[in-house]
């Protein structure tokens, strides 16, 4: 076996800790990547669901808003068609 000048069994077992450290260092890291890539993937559909949210929560506050308002303001507000359908959903 041949010896490599200036190198001690120190340096040898410190270069092995090393790329022991590497391997699992870089097996982690291999796992947060396809963690963080699933979770991706996730990420539109919330905030997609958190946005609807949003919109009914809007659109919630709107009608009842609307609710409030004396009958012949909500006649000027609504479409004549609509206005129809609210009759008719009323009797």
């Amino acid at each position: 076996m041949g010896t490599v000048k200036n190198v001690t069994i120190e340096d040898i077992e410190n270069l092995k800790k090393t790329a022991d450290m590497y391997h699992r260092t870089q097996d982690e890291l291999d796992r947060a990547l396809a963690s963080y890539e699933r979770i991706k993937q996730h990420a539109p559909n919330i905030e997609a669901h958190l946005e609807q949210q949003r919109d009914k929560k809007r659109l919630e506050q709107l009608e009842k808003a609307f609710d409030k308002l004396p009958a012949e303001v909500k006649e000027n507000l609504l479409p004549s068609q609509i206005q129809e359908t609210e009759i008719s959903r009323e009797r």
